[in-house]
């Protein structure tokens, strides 16, 4: 019965761990593989891509992104089970997945879906200050501590998004932004076709033009 409690509180133990690594990689990855290298490699031209259409899906690429992270944890596991017990290397390797699904899902719905809990309402005002405003910070999606501890972060303030990028849960149907939503967006510029420049633009690391 101890060795078993022991066990748990071990897993759970990596399960933490491996889900706060999550977050370092997650920031670590946006800024330096994805935005650091100017559209240069498969996951920083497809990131820029994404800055450029916001709304744009690749189901393929965020099925690679689930293997890719699948064996990563699998790496970790066998290596973490080599120093310490196995309990911890399977709760870090599953904190690690755990956390990349998180990540998936919430930055999926916050260009998809309107916000169901409090997480998502908090995240979404500096994700799209990043997508919007300024590219090169606020890259913490899930959490902003590494934006705090590398000095990217940046409070987003109310968000200018570009009418023809906005989001279609953020307008009503008058294609205004709903009330409730105000404080935290403004629309800008005129709703249409994205502008040919968004492309050049988002490989450049700038916002859009309005």
């Amino acid at each position: 019965m101890v060795t078993a409690l022991v066990a748990v509180l071990v897993g759970t133990a990596g399960l933490v761990a491996g889900a706060t690594g999550w977050t370092l990689v997650e920031y670590g990855l946006h800024r330096f593989a994805m935005h650091g290298r100017g559209g240069r490699g498969i996951a920083s031209r497809e990131h820029l891509r994404h800055h450029a259409w916001p709304e744009r899906t690749s189901p393929a690429m965020r099925s690679l992104a689930y293997l890719g992270s699948a064996a990563g944890g699998v790496v970790l596991a066998l290596v973490v089970d080599r120093i310490g017990p196995t309990p911890l290397a399977v709760g870090v390797a599953l904190g690690l997945m755990s956390g990349h699904t998180a990540y998936e899902l919430g930055h999926w719905r916050a260009h998809h879906r309107p916000a169901a809990n409090r997480w998502e309402r908090w995240m979404r005002p500096r994700h799209f200050h990043h997508h919007f405003v300024s590219p090169r910070t606020n890259l913490g999606v899930t959490v902003d501590v590494w934006d705090r501890v590398f000095g990217t972060y940046v409070a987003p303030g109310q968000v200018r998004v570009p009418s023809r990028l906005a989001m279609s849960w953020l307008l009503d149907d008058s294609d205004e932004v709903r009330p409730a939503l105000a404080p935290q967006y403004r629309l800008v510029g005129l709703p249409g076709s994205s502008a040919a420049s968004d492309l050049d633009r988002a490989l450049a690391d700038l916002p859009p033009e309005v």
